[in-house]
């Protein structure tokens, strides 16, 4: 029995597809998934997440529990951020995906630190 030649034949990639998928693609899909997919850069990530924390939670403690303006200004800038960072994945994929597990686990852990910094009085 003899195949039909076209079906032996890889069919060409458009040269502009690639570029996108890339472009659909959202800013923090392209940068933060990499540390995702890749075992050996999990301890990164790791230190990355715990800086964002340690950056938010004063942040945190000088909007929420000090009333600071300019620290509620960065705190909508922060949100908005997220929103922007997570909006595509979710858009594309209808559900969250692991862009947005990062960003809830930066919230978490902050609000984690700020709490225990307001706690023990560190901040």
């Amino acid at each position: 029995m003899r195949r039909p030649p076209h079906a032996s034949r890889p069919r060409p990639l458009r040269p502009d597809a690639t570029a996108e998928a890339t472009e659909a693609r959202g800013f923090a899909d392209r940068y933060l998934l990499v540390f995702v997919r890749e075992p050996t850069l999990w301890p990164v990530l790791i230190v990355v997440l715990c800086h964002v924390a340690v950056f938010v939670a004063p942040v945190l403690l000088l909007g929420l529990r000090d009333g600071q303006r300019s620290a509620l200004g960065v705190l909508a800038l922060l949100v908005v951020a997220t929103l922007m960072g997570s909006g595509p994945e979710i858009r594309r994929r209808r559900r969250p995906g692991a862009v947005t597990g990062l960003f809830a686990a930066s919230w978490v852990l902050s609000v984690f630190v700020a709490f225990v910094a307001n706690r023990y009085g560190v901040f």
